[in-house]
């Protein structure tokens, strides 16, 4: 198996786009929700992505034919594109792997509307196009010339786990020199958000308060990761920077099976993680199930800590994951663990290791480890690991 190293990345949520405007808003603890602006007498709140991180260097035609998903694809693309120091002739056979499950909506949904009360030609020529999760890797081959092998996985929390096993899968049998992977959601259209509060636990409060007393779900946002991943010995040859090793990588049915997994492959002991960022999902059986699997596995590890950025920026679906490995990334450039949880007296702490509340931690970190789970259990650990 080759040795596979993550040589740029891309994150965009409601706190900031890019890695700097990222890393200043988790330092500052500074969160982005608000009421929704398309469903009214709803007590949620939501985390939406600013308008102008969007639309730099798009201009107007453009922006007619693509959904708010694809918009934040391409901004967030573009990061990892340049992080990498690639330009479009040396990405040109590169593969893109995208998760997402709820894209096109925000393009459909308002031109739907239309139609349902009488105006029969309000549907957009680009509709086609817009509508249907695999816009994104079209619109980003077209825009930088890459040809390489591409796909969209829809799996919810698990897309990017999926994306990224097949990333590497491709790689390590030389079908590709080098695989974007990415996740993209821009769920907060009134239809998607509705269909959102039927199956996912969403807090009715309006606050999201994971591991605490008080949980009743988490807050939604829209957002994206990307991450580009290369072979060493390739980055080497062209003398690029690799910023992180993806040390292991476990997929199982419950997440205690997949953390294990993970560090077998990756040759790791628990004592040899330093920081894991959660899944806190904010309901306290989903909670409870995740502080049990982590002691299960780390009791004796009093020097790792916890975090997570979920707090500021909402839950991303499937490009949940996405973001938190690009997190872990940042965490390992920057020797820095990001403040996540708030500080509240209610909070619940695990019998071992440390939350990280108020307050970034800076400590020298060698081995992150990030998760997803579905809500029926199915999980995927990555760990990353500084070079």
């Amino acid at each position: 198996m080759r040795d596979l190293v993550i040589t740029g990345v891309g994150i965009t949520t409601a706190i900031g786009s890019g890695s700097t405007a990222t890393m200043r808003s988790l330092t500052e603890g500074k969160s982005r929700f608000c009421s929704h602006r398309q469903v009214e007498g709803l007590n949620h709140s939501v985390a939406y992505v600013e308008d102008t991180d969007l639309v730099e260097g798009v201009g107007p035609r453009t922006l007619r034919k693509l959904d708010r998903f694809a918009l934040l694809s391409m901004q967030t693309f573009r990061q990892a594109l340049n992080g990498a120091n690639l330009d479009g002739e040396s990405a040109h056979e590169f593969g893109i792997l995208v998760g997402n499950s709820t894209g096109g909506w925000s393009f459909v949904e308002p031109q739907m509307d239309a139609i349902y009360n009488g105006d029969y030609d309000a549907l957009s020529p680009y509709v086609a196009t817009a509508w249907f999760p695999s816009a994104p890797q079209g619109e980003i081959s077209i825009q930088h010339k890459i040809s390489g092998y591409s796909k969209t996985f829809s799996a919810d929390a698990l897309s990017i786990g999926y994306a990224l096993e097949h990333a590497c899968y491709l790689i390590n049998h030389d079908y590709l020199p080098g695989v974007f992977v990415g996740g993209i959601e821009a769920p907060l259209s009134p239809l998607v958000y509705n269909a959102c509060l039927r199956v996912e636990p969403l807090s009715v409060s309006g606050r999201y308060l994971p591991f605490h007393e008080q949980s009743d779900g988490y807050l939604l946002g829209e957002g994206a990761g990307f991450l580009t991943i290369e072979p060493y010995d390739n980055v080497l040859e062209r003398k690029g920077t690799p910023l992180a090793r993806i040390s292991g990588m476990g997929i199982a049915s419950e997440l205690s099976e997949s953390i294990k997994i993970c560090l077998e492959n990756a040759k790791k002991r628990p004592k040899d993680i330093d920081c894991i960022l959660l899944d806190a999902k904010g309901i306290n059986r989903y909670d409870n199930e995740e502080y049990a699997v982590l002691e299960e596995n780390f009791c004796s590890c009093d020097n790792l800590y916890l975090t997570t950025t979920k707090t500021l920026h909402g839950g991303l679906l499937a490009a949940d994951f996405a973001v938190q490995l690009v997190m872990a990334v940042l965490s390992l450039r920057s020797q820095k663990i990001p403040r996540g949880l708030w500080s509240k007296d209610e909070h619940r702490r695990p019998s071992f290791g440390n939350l990280v509340l108020d307050t970034p931690v800076e400590k020298k970190l060698a081995n992150v480890l990030a998760y997803a789970r579905n809500l029926d259990g199915s999980s995927c650990a990555v760990l990353v690991e500084f070079i």
